[in-house]
């Protein structure tokens, strides 16, 4: 990105900023929309709107998720503001659900929303219905846009899937809340363009969903295969270089009011966290009045953007590692195996397929996530039933015996398939050999699906006995199943391998 200027104040570049190659954007008519509204918006907020509407050569949004992270009262939610309002009127998308963790943080945007529209006839005169009432604010348009307001609740994944979701507050959401968004909206990619927002200030301990965002932007951003991998993610984060960098004693600061050339005192510093400073800001505000009346920890998280340290468990598999074995081509030769794993709410399914590829290397996918664990039978015997046709043997699937999944190992076995139950003993030996080849022989190759490369970023491991390891539900900031069906796929595979080669052909679905 260039440098710029609004009203001699130069733009504050992102400290990490990735977006994937822009065919065209509608950030202007957004902009513009806003600007007519009263509203306009600075070069750093036209920088994000041209990313957030920005598409493909398909026609597209080039991103699936989006991550705003910057300090509070900066950009955040008056950039997803915007865009939310563009959507509504000026592209009448069938569904915006807006998301907040309290209803009073709901209230004061829905009350900005209602003083932006209210107050312009022009605009207001587009509104077929304006649902005021707590719980059921609704925004609905003469031309067919509607948007929803909410709280996230444990379970409340489903009741928040709209065209486009925005999660604003993410350093207070939950997996319970969020994470059966990412595979019931990427469903949606076929027949329309589904979007995530999330806007946010810097991470706290328990900030489980936005940790594993941090580290795959920030990843992207440092470019390489992780850039390629993340194609659909646009990450944009402001804040102050990390204390070894920003404070004269380093690492050893104790960000103190008394502590000489502390970076917390340095308006340079502070500056980059603060893209708003000057224009909706006060340096003069914030070192004279939030620096001597905040804790020095407080003010670094919400003041400098520095992030929390995770309580979550932490990440296993590099995003760098895993975008070694990206290959958008990459087919498996011949049998393969399936796994079947449920995603921790016991509600959905994600079907895992591995085998060999021609080269010799493993090939893993995530054959299917469906969206009820009932429909398990029936679509791994269609999965089964295609590959006959092409003359493919089928593994599997593999069910750990003692994780949530068992509930189907009657099920398809009463249908007649050739279910292998693991044992403890298998799903650890399942997660070393997974690890090994990802990490050590760097043989394990996908095609960058999106539910697996979220998964890989959030998953973490648990002890199981005296020295076993095994993948890790609890405390991972977004589902981890798809991880833990191709891991289960692959351990089958190379528990049944056949020892007579196949002529390589392309697996399709």
């Amino acid at each position: 990105m260039r440098s710029g200027a609004v009203n001699g104040l130069a733009r504050v570049e992102p400290a990490h900023w990735h977006l994937g190659p822009v065919h065209r954007t509608y950030g202007d008519l957004v902009a513009g929309l806003s600007a007519d509204m009263g509203r306009v918006p600075d070069d750093n907020q036209r920088v994000l709107l041209n990313g957030i509407h920005a598409l493909d050569e398909r026609d597209r949004s080039v991103a699936f998720e989006v991550v705003l992270i910057a300090c509070r009262q900066n950009i955040k939610t008056s950039t997803l503001e915007m865009s939310a309002l563009g959507w509504l009127f000026l592209f009448n998308v069938n569904l915006i659900v807006w998301t907040a963790h309290r209803w009073d943080a709901v209230d004061e945007t829905v009350l900005r929303f209602d003083e932006m529209i209210s107050g312009r006839p022009w605009l207001a005169r587009q509104v077929r219905q304006f649902n005021r009432a707590r719980r059921q604010v609704e925004i609905t348009t003469r031309r067919g846009g509607r948007m929803m307001f909410a709280t996230r609740t444990a379970g409340s994944g489903r009741a928040l899937t709209g065209e486009k979701v925005i999660i604003d507050e993410g350093w207070k959401a939950k997996v319970a809340h969020t994470g059966g968004l990412i595979p019931t909206m990427s469903a949606r990619s076929m027949t329309g363009d589904p979007q995530i927002l999330y806007g946010s200030s810097a991470a706290h301990p328990d900030s489980e969903v936005l940790h594993p965002l941090i580290r795959r932007g920030r990843a992207a951003a440092a470019g390489g295969k992780a850039a390629e991998l993340e194609r659909r993610l646009m990450y944009a984060e402001w804040c102050a270089p990390p204390p070894a960098e920003a404070c004269q004693l380093g690492d050893d600061c104790a960000h103190a009011l008394d502590v000489p050339g502390c970076g917390c005192d340095n308006p340079v510093m502070v500056g980059k966290a603060n893209p708003a400073h000057g224009r909706r800001i006060s340096m003069e505000f914030i070192l004279g009045s939030e620096r001597r009346s905040m804790d020095p920890h407080e003010y670094g998280r919400e003041r400098m953007g520095w992030h929390d340290h995770p309580a979550s468990m932490p990440e296993v598999i590099g995003l760098a590692d895993w975008a070694e074995g990206l290959d958008p081509k990459s087919e498996p030769a011949g049998t393969v195996a399936l796994a079947v794993v449920y995603t921790s709410d016991k509600r959905r399914a994600c079907i895992g397929l591995a085998g060999r590829r021609a080269d010799g290397g493993w090939h893993v996918e995530i054959a299917d996530y469906l969206d009820n664990t009932g429909h398990v039978t029936q679509r791994v015997k269609q999965i089964i039933s295609k590959a006959a046709k092409r003359g493919v043997d089928v593994l599997g699937p593999a069910v750990d015996g003692r994780a949530h999944e068992q509930a189907c190992i009657k099920p398809l076995t009463a249908a007649r398939v050739d279910v292998v139950t693991m044992k403890t003993g298998d799903v650890t030996e399942a997660y070393g050999g997974f690890f090994e080849a990802v990490t050590q022989a760097r043989n394990v190759h996908h095609r960058g699906q999106e539910e697996l490369t979220v998964a890989m970023a959030a998953a973490g491991a648990r002890q199981v006995g005296d020295a076993g390891e095994a993948w890790g539900r609890k405390g991972s900031g977004q589902e981890i199943a798809p991880v833990v069906a191709v891991t289960n796929a692959m351990w089958l595979f190379a528990e049944r391998e056949p020892q007579t080669g196949v002529e390589p052909g392309a697996w399709a679905l």
